[in-house]
């Protein structure tokens, strides 16, 4: 406990996980390594332990459990999944605080977040509503609530909560009222915000392309690229920025520029095209789970899984059926182990039984994809599943398993993902 309140969190988990190895049902060892592990950002120990201390919190009030500072540790686990990207994660702990008790603005704050980030204006403007009125100041809150109003048609509205952000968020209240004056038709209005919103924050990509975007209009394309390259050096993976790069300078006459940077859209041009029909693509998966056919599932989530749209919030819809492809492999590899054990221990006793090397090629080639695609999509990956794939790959393809868990480079792509020999994935683990 000393050693977490020195922020020495390695130090820490080493003595937790000691007191375990003494005493496994120590709950305030447990208790201790799932804080540890919020602190540190460590979602290995957030989610092994995340379960037992729910239980021990939620089952026996009297055994010196802290129930308060457990439904806290929780709270912080969920934003720090929020700060990830990683919603479902979030919302799994956000619940788990409040079923212990967690209440206050910070739970209508993320509340509010969570559902804005999903794109569910009406649920987060409840919770933001719910948030001010419990007496917030977050500034996240305030702009949140002027976003909504703005998309809203409601501008005077949006304005009274842009004020309540300027002084803690001035670079984002100037880039929300420089959206607003766009929308009167004020030009030289939005201008002095854009350039108001750059000096407050240079670093702020939103600022940097709606000022380059502002200067195109009004056909200053030399200034205009200074600040569209510094919002493509913020965000390389932004396709707005790389197009304003590439308007600038076919303005500027540099042709074969805005060309090369025309082409390098294109990818991300097409990803950004996937992404839109992300739903099309959680149609076609569960389609596939729906008749057990893990097999093509599995490929072509191997072949999305280097995409970045496949590995962003925007393919959370496909993660019931990855999860279920993904355990299906594993479940089939771990009963050939079983199979395999039995028939090894049948030849040390029978002279006469074959003991030669099994060919497990089909089976590196399913788990290579399967670690590809557990990479991808994390969220969909609890960590009963998680242990299931190591040991399958500890098992089948030692190789890959230090890759997998990061400790070594990724195995290379290969041109086919089923290639070999067929492996029986079996029945659907459900």
């Amino acid at each position: 406990r000393t050693d977490l309140e020195l922020n020495d969190y390695n130090s820490a988990i080493e003595k937790f996980e000691g007191a375990l190895t003494w005493d496994p049902n120590n709950i305030d060892a447990r208790l201790g390594l799932f804080e540890a592990g919020v602190l540190k950002g460590n979602e290995r120990l957030i989610m092994k332990n995340a379960n037992i201390v729910k239980r021990a919190a939620s089952g026996r009030n009297d055994d010196g459990v802290d129930k308060s500072k457990v439904a806290a540790t929780f709270l912080l686990a969920a934003e720090h999944y929020f700060k990830k990207d990683k919603f479902s994660e979030c919302d799994r702990m956000l619940k788990s605080a409040e079923s212990l008790g967690s209440k206050g603005t910070r739970n209508l704050e993320l509340k509010g977040h969570l559902a804005f980030a999903k794109g569910e204006s009406g649920d987060a403007k409840k919770h933001y509503l719910a948030a001010v009125e419990a007496g917030s100041e977050d500034a996240k809150v305030a702009l949140n609530l002027a976003r909504i109003e703005r998309a809203d048609g409601n501008l005077a509205e949006a304005e009274g909560y842009i004020q309540k952000a300027m002084k803690a968020s001035p670079a984002e209240a100037h880039v929300e009222l420089a959206r607003i004056s766009e929308s009167r038709d004020k030009g030289d209005e939005a201008l002095d915000h854009w350039k108001k919103a750059v000096e407050a924050n240079p670093s702020l990509h939103s600022a940097r392309l709606g000022l380059a975007n502002i200067l195109l209009r009004r056909d200053e394309a030399k200034a205009a690229l200074e600040h569209a390259e510094q919002a493509k050096s913020l965000r390389s993976d932004d396709i707005a920025s790389r197009l304003a790069v590439a308007d600038c300078k076919f303005r500027l006459k540099d042709y074969d520029e805005a060309v090369e940077e025309s082409s390098s859209s294109r990818d991300a041009r097409l990803d950004a095209a996937d992404a839109a029909r992300a739903p099309l693509w959680a149609a076609l998966f569960d389609a596939l789970a729906a008749h057990e056919q893990w097999r093509p599932l599995l490929a072509t989530a191997a072949r999305l899984a280097p995409r970045p749209w496949f590995r962003s919030f925007r393919a959370r819809l496909c993660d019931g059926a990855v999860t279920r492809a993904l355990a299906a492999p594993c479940a089939a590899l771990a009963q050939r182990a079983v199979l395999r054990r039995r028939a090894r221990a049948a030849a040390s006793w029978d002279e006469d039984q074959s003991t030669e090397a099994a060919d497990d090629s089909d089976a590196r080639a399913v788990l290579e994809d399967v670690a590809s695609v557990a990479r991808a999509r994390p969220s969909a990956v609890d960590a009963a599943l998680l242990a299931s794939i190591r040991d399958a790959l500890k098992t089948f393809h030692p190789a890959a398993l230090a890759a997998f868990d990061g400790t070594a480079a990724a195995p290379a792509a290969r041109s086919s993902s089923f290639g070999g020999r067929r492996i029986s994935l079996g029945p659907s683990p459900e």
